[in-house]
């Protein structure tokens, strides 16, 4: 199996980073606050949340979400886009890893 058959069946859990983009208008910012806690809120209620926390060093947050597609992930986060720079990682576990490196040293070999 190479690394990309490997990305195509195994990973599931999708890390979410984001951070602030854009700050709104001091005239708006409550509402835009509001509406970003609420979407948030969404998101955490989901069910597909498995870990989540806050950045120490700068204004952000992330998300370890189970998701099965690209299409779901789009629908839990198109609403933050404006306010929120995404980034995305695929995860899989250190044994999954060591699988795959054992089984390529052997297919090398």
């Amino acid at each position: 199996m190479n690394f990309r058959e490997l990305r195509k069946r195994e990973v599931r859990r999708i890390p979410i980073l984001g951070s602030w983009v854009n700050s709104p208008q001091p005239t708006s910012q409550g509402a835009h606050l509001n509406a970003l806690g609420c979407q948030l809120q969404e998101v955490m209620q989901s069910g597909k949340v498995s870990a989540s926390g806050v950045f120490a060093d700068a204004r952000g947050a992330f998300f370890v979400l189970e998701v099965d597609s690209a299409d779901e992930l789009f629908d839990l986060f198109a609403p933050l886009i404006d306010s929120l720079r995404i980034e995305t990682h695929p995860l899989i576990t250190v044994e999954k890893l060591g699988e795959f490196l054992e089984s390529d040293a052997m297919a090398s070999s």
